[in-house]
This record gives structure tokens, C-alpha cells and sequence, in this order.
């Protein structure tokens, strides 16, 4: 949704469950001591895309509590770690009361006019209110870049619906930052050149924002290891939405089908990212963007159109069973996992090497390799191999608390010291 005072994308956040939220307005500026910008071009007085040292400015209606203001704080700083800190930007956080966000739009709107906006006081009240976010929810990023204001930078709203309790509040912390890493690759303060670079509709930006929220948030610390595979499996329920041969990219902001852009513009991204690699859509895509330009950057880094790359994405890879859509979704691939698993028992071992790409290689005493891949789920980790040599197919249940072996199977029968102790118990010792 776009607004007056508002510039180039003001992002319709639809949160992991589809549910759609409202977008926001924006903000400040701070001058840094950097001298290139994103893709190490040089920009004179202008600090636009340029990573910088200070931290966003962060604002709160009276009725946030400081834990909320701090774990927002938080959310930011993991963002900005992972993808790089890119500012001036400004933090507005809306509690529930109405009477507060009322103040605190007064407050934008004195802030806006110190830092050269140019737009009334009423002007900026009347398109730019924070009484919306504290009555209904919402999150959003307007981006500052023209030619009519004294300078450039983003604003980031969040309101406190979901609740910061919720996992969704911290991935929209995520989503918006996210936004602001794509709109700092792109320097024009011209609003259709820019619009060209990111894509009008949100299939593209929203696709991306949302998909590396969610990718980043599966990573940390304390996450469920199918956290990303449940949000994913969740968003196709979008695909049932989708029209006979309709492509995400004509879907619009500001329609009630928007959340299906957001979902499976989502996927898209996943898709690009197993036919590449992450840091091909994250960096180099990126690098490209401003000087390039949105399709040729998007054929220099994926090696094919657009265009070419929707169609196999709609006419293949959506018609696959959900199943197999899912396996190019990550597993969560945490230190605590990876490492060597030994089985000791008395006439020899077998070694369980997990790596991180999901992969793991299972040797055996008697020299045999079998390799296979793993997976996380609940307390357990599954380990499922072939032993090229005589295609035995060896599967594995180890509990990652306890570290102990619960299954392990031949070809789908007890394995031979399964056998010969079918009610023991075997430890598994994990070395880093």
C-alpha cells in the first residue's frame, strides 16, 4: 500500500499463517564515515547502500513495555548480522491503546518536518497514523529515496499484534529488515526506476522478504529443527487459491488474494535458491541489481529469464507431491547436530559423519561407506544411507538428548546386532 508522504514501497506484510497485515510509514538519517556502497561503487555525499556503524533509532508509543522495545532491538541486530547493517533507519513500535498511537503519530509527524520531510504537519497526520496498527495489527517499510526531501533512509512500523510473545512477531522484525537490505541495492530516487528494479507486484520483494525471514528465524538457537518445513508446508495451502494457469507475478498489493503472492512468492525464492545456492540470490543478484537491472541481474545470476524460470516453477515444480516440494526446503543444521555418531558394540563400530549440507556418510569397521542424508525431527535424529556395495539400505534413529540408538535397520529388518540384543540399549558418543 502506498501513502502521500510515504515513498516507493510501503510492504503489506502477511504474516506465517497467511493472515494479511497493514503497511507503514518512515524515517531518519544518520551520516556515516563509509565511503562505498553495496555493490563497492562509491556514491558522493550520499550514504545510500553503504553498510554502516550506527544502529537504527528506535521510537515507542508509552504503552510498549522496555522487553518489547528490547527484543525488538534484538531481532534487528540478528538481521543486521546476517545481511549487513543499512540505514539511516528508524524503528516505530505501537502498542494497543489508541490514545497513545495518537501521540506517537504526532510524534513522527514533528519528526518528519525537523528532518527537511516535505509535507505539512496535517498533511503527514492525516495520511500517516498509527491508530490503524494499535486498533487492527501491522507491520510495514516505507522507503524515503526522491528528490524533493532533504534525504533518504526507511521507516520501519511494527505494531504489537501478533504479540511479541508469538513466533511471528520476531520473523516480521526479519521480514521488514529484510526490505530494507532490497531497497538499499537500489540507489535511483526516481519511483518507477526503482519500482522496475524491484518488481511492482509483491510476488518478487515480498517473496524474498518473507522467505529469508523465515530461513534466518529457523536458524537460531532454540528453534524447532522442522520449524521452516511445517511454515513452508503451511504456505501451499495458497497454491489451492491460485487460478488455472494465473502466475504470482500479476497478483497486486492491495487485493484480498495478496497473501498468495507473499506464500508462494515464498516458494519461488526457496525454488531459486535449491537451483543455485543462497548466496547467488542474496549477494550476487543483488550486486548486479542497480547497474544491471532486475532481469538482466536475474539471468546473470539463475542463468535463465524470469520468465523461463516462472514457468518451470508454476508448470513443474508446483504440480510435484508436497513431499517432494519439501525436500528442497533446509533442515535446520545447528552445531549441536553435526559431528560424528559412534556405535561401539564387540566385534567392531560404525561411524554416523553428519555435515551440515544435510548430508551424512556412514562408514563401518569392516571399510564399507554408505551415504545417505539426515534429518531432525521432534528428539530424533534420522539417518537414512546405501551401502553402494551391495545396495543395503541402512537406516538409523538416534534421540539427540540421549544419544541413544532406538532403531537401526537393513533393508528394512533389525540389523544384526539388533538382533542378537533386541531390548538393549546403545549409546551413541557424539565427538565435534
Amino acid at each position: 500500500m502506498k501513502q502521500l508522504l510515504l515513498p516507493t514501497i510501503a510492504a503489506v506484510l502477511v504474516v506465517g499463517r497467511g493472515e494479511q497485515q497493514k503497511s507503514i510509514p518512515q524515517t531518519e538519517i544518520k551520516q556515516d564515515s563509509a565511503t562505498a556502497n553495496a555493490t563497492g561503487i562509491s556514491i558522493d555525499n550520499d550514504s545510500w547502500g553503504k553498510i554502516t556503524s550506527h544502529n537504527a533509532d528506535f521510537y515507542a508509543s508509552n504503552d510498549v513495555p522496555k522487553d518489547q522495545i528490547d527484543l525488538t532491538k534484538k531481532w534487528y541486530e540478528i538481521a543486521t548480522k546476517a545481511w549487513g547493517n543499512y540505514g539511516p533507519t528508524e524503528f516505530w513500535i505501537v502498542g494497543n491503546s489508541v490514545h497513545e498511537a495518537i501521540k506517537l503519530t504526532d510524534k513522527y509527524c514533528n519528526l518528519r518536518i525537523k528532518k527537511g520531510q516535505n509535507v505539512s504537519k496535517i498533511d503527514c497526520i492525516n495520511n500517516h497514523s498509527f491508530v490503524d496498527y494499535a486498533s487492527n495489527g501491522g507491520a510495514g517499510l516505507s522507503t524515503f529515496r526522491n528528490n524533493w526531501d532533504d534525504w533518504s533512509g526507511f521507516v520501519i512500523g511494527i505494531s504489537s499484534k501478533p504479540p511479541p510473545q508469538e513466533d511471528d512477531y520476531k520473523v516480521i522484525i526479519l521480514h521488514e529488515y529484510f526490505h530494507v537490505y532490497q531497497h538499499a541495492h537500489i540507489y535511483s530516487k526516481d519511483e518507477p526506476e526503482r519500482d522496475s528494479r524491484n518488481r511492482k507486484n509483491p510476488w518478487w520483494s515480498e517473496g524474498g522478504a518473507e522467505y529469508m525471514a523465515q530461513l534466518l528465524y529457523s536458524k537460531q538457537k532454540g528453534v524447532q529443527p522442522s520449524y521452516l518445513k511445517s511454515v513452508m508446508k503451511s504456505k501451499l495451502k495458497s497454491l489451492n487459491m491460485l487460478g488455472d494457469n494465473e502466475s504470482i507475478k500479476n497478483i497486486p498489493y492491495d487485493d484480498q488474494r495478496t497473501y498468495i503472492a507473499y506464500d508462494l512468492g515464498a516458494w519461488f525464492i526457496a525454488f531459486l535458491i535449491h537451483k543455485t545456492n543462497e548466496e547467488t540470490y542474496r549477494v550476487k543478484f543483488f550486486k548486479d541489481l542497480n547497474e544491471k537491472g532486475f532481469e538482466d541481474a536475474f539471468v546473470n545470476s539463475f542463468g535463465s529469464s524470469s520468465k523461463d524460470l516462472l514457468r518451470e516453477f508454476h508448470e513443474t515444480f508446483l504440480r510435484l507431491s508436497v513431499d517432494e516440494k519439501l525436500k528442497i526446503i533446509p533442515l535446520k543444521a545447528v552445531a549441536e547436530y553435526l559431528g560424528v555418531y559412534t556405535l561401539n558394540y564387540t566385534n567392531g563400530y560404525l561411524n554416523f559423519n553428519i555435515s551440515e549440507d544435510g548430508s551424512v556418510i556412514v562408514e563401518s569397521s569392516l571399510g564399507d561407506k554408505a551415504n545417505g542424508s539426515w534429518e531432525v525431527e521432534g528428539d530424533y535424529l534420522f539417518s537414512n544411507a546405501i551401502f553402494k556395495k551391495n545396495n543395503t539400505i541402512i537406516k538409523a534413529k538416534i534421540n539427540i538428548n540421549t544419544y541413544e540408538l532406538n532403531e537401526l535397520t537393513m533393508n528394512g529388518n533389525p540389523a544384526p546386532l539388533r538382533k542378537a540384543n533386541p531390548d538393549g540399549v546403545f549409546l551413541i558418543k557424539k565427538i565435534n
